[in-house]
């Protein structure tokens, strides 16, 4: 099992992601505790696809490794993320410099459309007071509502990073009093987006204040960042 490491996430964390799986990954405080987490990761990932009744895909060499009692991984790299200007600037894996094949791409937006489900069945059963709770112990934290309003606006700004000009894309400010609403508009534009790039702007690298992005960034960033804030408010109850 072939797992790259990205270091210093969010100044805490590191990341062993498994590329082949978009936004599955094994998290730590440092590479060893991420690699430790990757099995782990991988289970719960696909429990969590048995409730929406899928089965994660996997091979023969894959499913022999998830059997082993101490897995080994072939790490592909092991890259440091930076900061510009408060901005988490993260690493483009060298295989995400090739495009998605069609089978990886179609799971993963359909993954992505799972998150969206769990995250407007859990707006909806929830309370004023609910959203208005922080998602942690430090005051500085975000509340629930804030969080949701994040997830919309990291959907946004991740689908303009598929574009060579990001700024001359919609924004939608005046949404942000309206989670949910905001939240299936950006998941519009995500999905559409995907789905309506030629085979030559999924081969693409573009670079965007300093970062490199790719077809496969995106989609491995954006189901990550969903899944990591889900679990957050899933937390709240």
């Amino acid at each position: 099992m072939k797992v790259h490491i990205e270091v210093g996430y969010d100044r805490t964390r590191a990341l062993a992601h498994l590329l082949d799986y978009p936004g599955v990954c094994g998290q730590g405080e440092d590479a060893q505790q991420a690699l430790e987490d990757v099995p782990n990761a991988l289970n719960r990932f696909s429990l969590w696809l048995k409730r929406h009744g899928q089965r994660m895909r996997t091979g023969e060499t894959h499913s022999g490794w998830l059997r082993r009692t101490q897995p080994v991984y072939e790490i592909g790299e092991i890259m440091a993320c930076r900061f510009k200007d408060k901005r988490l600037v993260g690493p483009l894996f060298a295989p995400e410099a090739q495009p998605p094949d069609k089978e990886t791409l179609n799971q993963a937006l359909q993954w992505f459309d799972f998150i969206q489900d769990d995250i407007i069945y859990w707006i909806d059963r929830s309370s004023r007071e609910k959203l208005a709770l922080k998602i942690g112990p430090n005051p500085t934290e975000r509340t629930a509502n804030e969080v949701l309003l994040h997830i919309a606006e990291m959907d946004n700004w991740l689908t303009t990073r598929l574009y060579d000009n990001p700024a001359s894309t919609t924004h939608y400010d005046f949404l942000k009093g309206h989670p949910r609403s905001y939240l299936n508009t950006t998941r519009g534009d995500f999905v559409g987006r995907f789905n309506a790039m030629t085979q030559s702007e999924l081969s693409k690298v573009w670079t965007h204040d300093g970062e490199y992005w790719s077809a496969s960034k995106v989609l491995r960033r954006a189901i990550f960042h969903r899944i990591d804030h889900l679990e957050q408010l899933l937390r709240l109850g």
